[in-house]
């Protein structure tokens, strides 16, 4: 049997409301609206969580406390020059990397990453690709929303880049990108793309897997570069990125090398490419964990419609949704205390 939709007219917590309305007022650009109206979904959809089951707001774990902690006490202060905004992107993940101790090599699940510590849910949404994605946050609140319709190497870059904006606490209760906006002349988003190069692809890691390929210093072959790429899940554009700020490439040979083409390039040595991140377009659907989990529960003791639970994973509203909810589910015995 279905659970019946359920309206709830108590007013939704302070952070969710600043942000619902935020995000109500419209977006700058036709191509950041699909992002605000998944992101409006989400946010409802966790508001009315929050009224039927008490949903706890996310929590860091100890070792990400301690990141934003030391994050916010030491880089307050926005920097004034390129240089000074770089160093402090590569500071704070190098900060991050040691907090949680991740070493120099590469990530694996970095949506998965960002929820386990920094009390930020993460969804992912096939949005095209106009927009990438954008940042909510007020207060313990935050979610950071990325398109799929990229490349996977593109999306987790800008996973991190969100997650610099957060973790630095930049002001704007909205901050949404696209790929152009990302790679602004500003300090900020300079900052959070320093933060997300070197939090994705450390320069001590970089240099470990091109001696590894057997390159000299100095020098990324084509090869190397497909290797880079798969190894770390990045793209093309960020790596080039990265390299040209750690010092390896200069400008005009990564620009040349991007040039011949990512997908010539990874189809030549497909041999060091096995994740395909720079090429391969998944268009997934992810909702937070924690939303998803407590919604299934909900719609399983009939606490919440199975719409919100198929807006939340933008699924369709059908038996076949109801079915996969209850598939694994028993239902828990009567209590010993009611008389019958």
């Amino acid at each position: 049997m279905r659970s019946p939709d359920r309206t709830w007219s108590s007013e939704p917590c302070a952070q969710v409301r600043i942000l619902l309305r935020a995000l109500a007022a419209g977006a700058p650009s036709e191509a950041l609206r699909p992002a605000r109206r998944r992101a409006r979904q989400l946010l409802e959809v966790e508001d009315l969580l929050t009224q039927v089951t008490e949903l706890p707001p996310a929590a860091t774990s100890a070792a990400g406390a301690r990141a934003v902690e030391q994050a916010r006490a030491r880089f307050r202060t926005l920097p004034r020059s390129t240089p000074a905004a770089q160093r402090q992107g590569r500071d704070l993940a190098e900060l991050a990397r040691r907090e949680l101790d991740l070493g120099s090599g590469a990530l694996g699940d970095v949506a998965a990453l960002v929820e386990q510590n920094f009390a930020v849910d993460v969804a992912l949404s096939p949005l095209g690709t106009d927009a990438d994605g954008l940042c909510v946050h007020c207060g313990p609140s935050a979610l950071i929303l990325a398109s799929s319709d990229f490349p996977d190497g593109h999306l987790r870059f800008t996973l991190a880049h969100e997650l610099g904006h957060h973790l630095l606490n930049d002001p704007a209760e909205i901050i949404e990108e696209t790929t152009r906006d990302m790679f602004a002349d500003t300090v900020r988003e300079q900052r959070a793309n320093a933060f997300a190069g070197h939090f994705l692809m450390p320069e001590r890691g970089i240099r470990s897997v091109l001696a590894w390929l057997g390159e000299q210093p100095g020098q990324v072959s084509d090869r190397s570069a497909v290797a880079l790429m798969g190894h770390f899940g990045v793209s093309m554009a960020a790596l080039v990125y990265q390299l040209n700020i750690i010092g390896i490439l200069t400008y005009d040979v990564g620009q040349a090398m991007r040039g011949r083409g990512v997908r010539s390039l990874v189809s030549q040595h497909r041999d060091v490419a096995p994740s395909g991140a720079a090429t391969a377009v998944g268009s997934v659907r992810r909702a937070p964990e924690r939303l998803t989990r407590r919604a299934l529960a909900a719609a399983r003791q009939q606490l919440l419609g199975l719409s919100a639970v198929a807006s939340l994973l933008e699924r369709d509203d059908d038996e076949q949704l109801w079915d996969e909810i209850m598939a694994d589910y028993q239902q828990p015995p009567p209590s010993a205390s009611i008389l019958l």
